[in-house]
């Protein structure tokens, strides 16, 4: 309870958040995790904490989804501030947040068998042994012990290229405007690689763009996803080699900046000795505005000194769609880390814990409620 105390006081002073969710299942029990993530307006650090691991009872169907979720939202009055929820591509959720459109697959499709993820960053981290590594006759002389076929010349020679083209997929944890950029990149270096492949693997460096391009076609044309990069001072516009593209991600920049309301005092301007008569002036005419001309060369002067500058602290509107535009994560990665916690807590020993202790236990272990006690 003091943990949910902190965590709604720590909520209701911010204004962007974004979650993630998914379904585990675990000694012939289903669970859905929600976590949450925020950044520090003021060191800007991105913070998270677990809201739930709440039993998920009957079939995986959209509808019962959805409603967990916005329940479970608006137990810690999120609902209004989520700018996004970051799951995986199960046709379950992804029906979930179609608005429960008629036209969608049958619920019968949906219990599919559950695919299997490798964290590519433990497999290819540089203070592992690798096989890639090890030399082919060290490796065969290993595999002769283990009593399994030796790899041959062309396997080894597959291995080493195969992690070379790979290795620049794993990705740390990091802000959303973090994603476009890095994909952009990663496509150009992935195809500068073709020149040196053996003819056996020529073809895979266009095989993986054309994959990252299909599964990542809603992030590479949208426009959140541009704002999230544009707005983190590292990146600004200098990923983008299109003058095209620059030029319309500062059209959108400053159409976001002008949509923010941001109060500022206003002075009370000065009569002149004419405009006392004005009411009684038989030539008195409305005074043009020049509001808009006003607000639009200050949004261009504020867009043109952000992106000389090295940060965005003496820029408000531009701090402020940072912090919407990055909120969300990348990935739902993290979610899938609070079930590997749970699997640690509700073992076959310890079947039999009611669901409401086994999720205070995680959520407590996930949040290091006790360690931040001490």
């Amino acid at each position: 309870m003091e943990m949910e105390t902190e965590l709604k006081k720590t909520f209701a002073d911010l204004e962007y958040f974004s979650t993630t969710a998914d379904l585990w299942t675990a000694q012939n029990k289903s669970f859905l995790g929600i976590t949450v993530h925020w950044i520090n307006p003021v060191t800007l650090h991105r913070q998270k904490a677990a809201i739930a691991c709440r039993r998920f009872r009957g079939r995986h169907t959209y509808d019962a989804i959805a409603a967990e979720i916005e329940q479970i939202h608006s137990s810690f009055a999120l609902c209004d501030k989520i700018t996004a929820t970051v799951t995986d591509n199960g046709p379950n959720f992804v029906k979930a947040f179609r608005m429960f459109q008629a036209d969608d697959e049958a619920d019968n499709d949906v219990d599919k068998d559950k695919v299997i993820f490798t964290e590519l960053h433990e497999v290819l981290r540089d203070d592992s042994e690798r096989v890639k590594d090890m030399t082919l006759v060290d490796l065969n002389q290993l595999c002769t012990r283990l009593d399994i076929r030796c790899i041959t010349e062309r396997e080894y020679q597959f291995l080493k290229e195969y992690c070379k083209v790979l290795k620049p997929v794993c990705e740390d944890d990091c802000f959303y405007g973090t994603l476009q950029p890095t994909l952009e990149i990663l496509m150009a270096k992935i195809l500068a690689l073709k020149d040196g492949l053996s003819p056996m693997m020529a073809n895979l460096p266009d095989l993986i763009v054309q994959a990252i391009k299909t599964w990542f076609s809603s992030i590479l044309d949208s426009d959140e996803a541009l704002l999230a990069a544009v707005t983190l001072p590292k990146f600004k516009l200098r990923w983008l080699r299109d003058e095209k593209r620059k030029d319309n991600i500062k059209i959108i920049l400053a159409a976001q900046c002008r949509a923010l309301t941001i109060e500022i005092p206003q002075k009370e301007p000065l009569q002149s000795p004419e405009s006392k008569d004005h009411e009684n002036d038989f030539f008195a005419f409305a005074e043009e505005e020049n509001t808009h001309d006003e607000q639009a060369i200050t949004v261009d002067m504020e867009i043109c000194e952000y992106l000389k500058s090295a940060d965005m602290g003496n820029f408000p509107s531009i701090f402020k769609i940072f912090l919407k535009a990055n909120t969300a994560t990348p990935s739902s990665a993290l979610v899938e880390r609070l079930f590997s916690i749970g699997s640690l807590i509700l073992t076959p020993k310890r079947n039999r814990l009611t669901d409401q202790r086994f999720e205070k236990l995680l959520l407590l272990r996930y949040n290091r409620y006790f360690e931040n006690k001490t």
